[in-house]
């Protein structure tokens, strides 16, 4: 994803950190995906969250550039919420 590209061009004492808490048993599962995706625990958050925020930033251009109650617009949103969880859970 794009991301990666401008992380790696700096050194890692220069980008971004962030500390995060996980609710138990989640570092297992993400241990567990990054496994099986073959590659580190940072990448495979890095691309979880990636993909969360492009999807709901491609929801936002759809429903600003429609003409979709808000009734759906809110359907829609759940379901996007939805696939993105799946993924995040490796389901």
């Amino acid at each position: 994803m794009w991301l990666y590209a401008s992380m790696t061009d700096r050194k890692p004492q220069d980008q971004d950190k962030f500390v995060l808490r996980l609710p138990d048993g989640m570092r297992n599962r993400l241990k567990m995906a990054a496994e099986r995706n073959r590659r580190s625990m940072n990448a495979e958050i890095v691309d979880a969250l990636d993909s969360h925020l492009l999807a709901m930033e491609s929801y936002a251009k759809v429903i600003e550039n429609s003409a979709v109650p808000d009734t759906l617009a809110d359907e829609i949103a759940d379901a996007v919420r939805q696939v993105t969880l799946k993924h995040l859970r490796g389901s």
